[in-house]
């Protein structure tokens, strides 16, 4: 935490500078992701358009979903119409 280019890093100009250059790079991206879409959508090319709104926006999921201790969804189906069975009857009033 010595040296030329420390002390460089921690004048205000500097930080500012890099900040700025943070937001403009995010505006960037942006505007690039805007016009890749609204080109997609001039040329009425519904295919591309989907795989760069997927691209950009769908959120990947990483993690499995355990109900239960079940991960399959027909497991996690059939565990809950057995609990729904268990819990309600023909003659419980509504």
């Amino acid at each position: 935490m010595s040296g030329e280019l420390y002390d460089r890093k921690r004048r205000p100009t500097c930080k500012a500078q890099y900040r700025r250059g943070l937001r403009h790079r995010q505006r960037d991206t942006c505007c690039e992701i805007s016009n890749e879409l609204h080109d997609c959508l001039m040329q009425k090319d519904g295919t591309n358009f989907w795989k760069n709104w997927n691209s950009k926006f769908k959120q990947r999921k990483n993690h499995s979903v355990s109900v239960g201790g079940y991960t399959n969804s027909i497991d996690i189906a059939n565990a809950f119409a057995d609990n729904f069975a268990s819990v309600c009857h023909h003659d419980t009033p509504a």
